[in-house]
Formats: C-alpha cells, structure tokens, sequence
C-alpha cells in the first residue's frame, strides 16, 4: 500500500493533491497516484507539468529546512493524516503546491495532467527512469 495517496482539491474537483518524495538529492522524484502506483522520475524525465509547478514552489521564501522525518517527528504517517494535504504557506500557492518538509511536496495536478501520468504509466509511453 502507498505511503501517501493523491486527493482531490477541497475547492476545485478537477484539480488534485499529489504527493511528491524528493529523494538521493534532488536526482530521484517519486509522484504518489492512486491504485497503490508509484512513479518513479529521474530529473531529466521529470514531466515538465511537474517541473514547472516544483520551480514556481521554490521562488517562495521559507522553505522548510526539516526532511521527512522531521515532518513526522515520530508520528506515524497515518497520525500525520490530513496535515499534509492543507497548504499552510501562502495562498498564492493553492493551485500550484507546496513544500511540506526539504523532500516532501505537494503537487496540485489537474485532472488532465493526472489523467496523462496515469495513461503514460500504464500504457508504456511513459518517461520514468528504469529502476
């Protein structure tokens, strides 16, 4: 079972709360989608909805300078529950994402954008890393 599951926008149903782990510094992104499916991008390959919506996240100050172990803090990730999904940073970034902790983001994808990742992945066209 994921760790983490996309849910929708509480305003906006064709938009999604998509989590994304950093990981090995920056040069591997694990996007969490439903249906217990985890794509993996190396940063090359990362779609570019993604890199685009990462890049305008990180022109706003005060990025979170825990990881994801300090976002828990011991707590289990189910004890961390909804946390995670609201956006406590600043409202410009609703319908774009947030950082939750130094690795850990939340990406706002839109339905079509979700619907393309799902479709690449399970028909083969994707672009993510073999791993």
């Amino acid at each position: 079972m994921n760790k983490f599951v996309p849910m929708q926008h509480p305003q906006r149903a064709d938009l999604w709360r998509t989590p994304l782990i950093v990981i090995d510094q920056e040069e591997v992104y694990e996007v969490y989608m439903n249906g217990n499916v985890i794509l993996r991008y190396d940063k090359p390959r990362l779609p570019n909805c993604i890199k685009e919506k990462l890049s305008m996240i990180s022109s706003f100050p005060n990025a979170p300078t825990h990881d994801l172990n300090g976002l828990l803090g011991g707590r289990l990730r189910a004890e961390l529950g909804m946390d995670l999904y609201i956006n406590r940073h600043d409202p410009r970034l609703d319908d774009i994402g947030w950082q939750c902790a130094k690795d850990v983001y939340i990406i706002i994808l839109s339905e079509e954008e979700h619907e393309q990742l799902k479709e690449d992945y399970f028909h083969g066209n994707d672009t993510r890393s073999k791993s």
